[in-house]
């Protein structure tokens, strides 16, 4: 059913503009109360939960729910209304505000599974690798912190954030470091496997004001860590 045509407005006369948003599949509580529940033409948010979803697309209290899914809520039963509201996913939510009162809507971010890809690689040439790696064994992990222009590692793909996993089949975490220097340097043909995790972007919207992240450094350097994240 389609939302009605005629004009909405506000208690105060000012008119409202529909806007709506998709609730993603992995979204389990939106987040935001209302005033009563269906069927009545409009609900009134009342409270948003600061770190829930609805928070995080920009739901803010005041806003009026007039859609859920496909149907207007003066045709749906409160029933069928909490149902899709706590079960369905995705969900389309459709509010109005403020003609004036930009609704920014915002894509949260998620975290992708903790899963990497491995690939192996083999340096036959004598001559620099042309990577470095943040730190030596017995360090752990062996993250690619830079890798220079024009040498072997930029032909064959290895990218800043990379993890270096084995060198000639022994795994690099239980290698002493001045073994690890010389094959890196000297041993050839030398096999190399590295890790490359997932990667992904976000956008900050507009109103956004404090992104909350502190990192390990700052630019010029290649690549920055998140070391802290502010709840």
């Amino acid at each position: 059913e389609q939302i009605a045509t005629s004009k909405l407005t506000s208690r105060t006369g000012e008119e409202l503009v529909p806007q709506s948003l998709m609730v993603p599949e992995d979204v389990t509580k939106i987040g935001f109360k209302t005033t009563t529940l269906p069927p009545r033409p409009t609900l009134t948010v009342t409270s948003v939960d600061p770190r829930s979803y609805a928070a995080t697309a920009g739901i803010k209290k005041g806003d009026e729910l007039i859609k859920v899914g496909k149907k207007i809520l003066d045709v749906m039963r409160p029933g069928e209304f909490t149902h899709l509201v706590m079960n369905v996913r995705p969900l389309s939510l459709t509010f109005a505000r403020k003609k004036d009162d930009r609704f920014v809507i915002r894509t949260p971010a998620r975290r992708l599974p903790d899963t990497e890809e491995f690939y192996e690689l083999e340096a036959k040439d004598k001559g620099p690798l042309g990577f470095r790696t943040e730190g030596f064994p017995p360090q752990a992990k062996l993250f690619i912190s830079d890798v220079e222009l024009n040498s072997w590692a930029t032909r064959f793909g290895i990218e800043v954030g990379d993890r270096l996993v084995k060198v000639e089949g022994y795994k690099a975490k239980g290698m002493s470091a001045d073994e690890f220097k010389r094959m890196i340097h000297h041993v050839r043909p030398l096999r190399l496997e590295f890790a490359r995790g997932h990667k992904f972007c976000i956008e900050a919207g507009e109103s956004i004001d404090n992104l909350g992240l502190r990192f390990d450094g700052q630019p010029p350097q290649n690549a920055m860590k998140v070391k802290k994240v502010e709840p």
